[in-house]
């Protein structure tokens, strides 16, 4: 009788306790469904370790474009030839495996397109003629500021360049449609010269685009595996004529800018050196908070940008110096870049950036901002626009930051 009692006494008071509990979440649930505030404050730490906030930073500091030093285009897989927008190419082109087994009688250059650049419906077309070149170049080195330009003004050869051939917007290489500029007497003269390696005035050619050039079009290079810019030599024997093919061994595009780089909106490419520099306000955050996430938010201007099937890829660095001017450039090497891919349908870019995020709100590196960057400098013509908060404050660069603020001091 005894342990009958204490068994049913236990059992009562287990029943008061659930009941008890079950009548405190009831009330809690009731509190919330009216609105009522609770007694207290689920979203504070008792021992006060701070708490979890999330913020918008759309406020920069520095929103600037710029154009750096132009970069050599020497081992790029692709020859630009024409002129759009403020950008100009040429090409340079030399043969120093010319054949000295043969009596030249005919010379052909000839290149293969790989795309075509240009501005919506384009169905216009362009003369580009062959010219002597009168002094040395380096491969790995030329670039538009540093070519002499000084070559023959006579032309030895010319072609028309015409407005179609492979899209980048549909696909990089539709159809390879060849440019073929025949040398004249002068030119032929030439090419007969070359097969003499010893002498030392093979300076090679170059390619100009001619007035009113609207577009560029880009051939393969020397780099490539096929298709490769050549030269056709005929040859007369005996038993008729022989065609021997003598492929580039050096080339080059040319880049020369025709104008300044617009204050708006923002823009990465590869020729021009283009760069951007964003720095944003990160005031709001609180000093020593742990960032839990942050992305890098950027709209794509779709009508200014030239973007292949293929892509294109940049990369983002961080400045270890404020940014004054390109001559001043300063990015920090021991914080490797955070690379990106954009393809030819990309709207907007979601770009994770919260160890950078974290070592300013940290105070470990000042902020100096980011600096956005080809990751293929010299490859082609491809260019890369942002929307600017200058032109759209409602599409313009802002970062999504989650963080953990640090704990109040007791």
């Amino acid at each position: 009788m005894k342990v009958d009692s204490i068994t049913d006494i236990l059992k009562q008071l287990l029943k008061a306790q659930v009941v008890g509990v079950l009548f405190l979440l009831a009330s809690v649930g009731s509190g919330c469904r009216s609105d009522r505030p609770l007694e207290f404050d689920l979203l504070t730490d008792p021992n006060d370790r701070g708490r979890v906030d999330s913020t918008v930073v759309a406020n920069l500091i520095q929103e600037t474009s710029f154009g750096d030093t132009l970069t050599a285009t020497g081992v790029s897989p692709f020859l630009e030839l024409g002129q759009l927008d403020n950008t100009s190419t040429r090409v340079l082109l030399r043969f120093r495996s010319v054949p000295d087994s043969i009596t030249i009688s005919k010379a052909t250059l000839i290149l293969d397109t790989n795309t075509i650049y240009s501005t919506g419906e384009n169905r216009s077309v362009f003369p580009a003629t062959v010219h002597r070149v009168r002094e040395d170049w380096v491969e790995r080195s030329v670039t538009g500021e540093n070519f002499g330009n000084s070559f023959d003004a006579s032309p030895l050869s010319e072609a028309t360049i015409l407005s179609i051939g492979a899209d980048f917007s549909e696909s990089d290489s539709l159809f390879i449609e060849s440019i073929r500029f025949e040398f004249d007497d002068t030119g032929l003269q030439l090419v007969r010269g070359w097969v003499d390696t010893t002498r030392g005035d093979n300076f090679g050619i170059i390619i100009q685009h001619g007035a009113g050039s609207d577009f560029i079009k880009e051939f393969l290079s020397r780099n490539g595996l096929v298709n490769q810019p050549r030269l056709e030599l005929e040859s007369l024997t005996s038993s008729g004529v022989d065609t021997t093919i003598s492929v580039a061994t050096e080339d080059a595009t040319i880049v020369t800018r025709t104008g300044g780089v617009p204050a708006e909106p923002l823009f990465i490419d590869d020729l021009q050196s283009l760069q951007t520099v964003l720095n944003f306000d990160l005031s709001s955050i609180p000093r020593e908070s742990s960032i839990n996430d942050a992305t890098l938010e950027l709209t794509i201007d779709r009508d200014e940008s030239r973007i292949k099937v293929s892509g294109y890829v940049f990369q983002i660095d961080r400045l270890a110096e404020a940014f004054a001017g390109p001559g001043a450039l300063q990015v920090d090497s021991d914080l490797g870049a955070i690379s990106q891919i954009v393809n030819n349908t990309t709207t907007t870019l979601s770009i994770p950036v919260p160890g950078l995020v974290q070592f300013w709100i940290s105070e470990n590196v000042p902020n100096h901002g980011m600096l956005l960057r080809t990751s293929n400098p010299g490859r082609d013509a491809s260019k890369l626009v942002f929307r600017s908060n200058a032109t759209d404050p409602t599409l313009g660069p802002r970062l999504i930051i989650h963080f953990s603020s640090a704990p109040t001091a007791q």
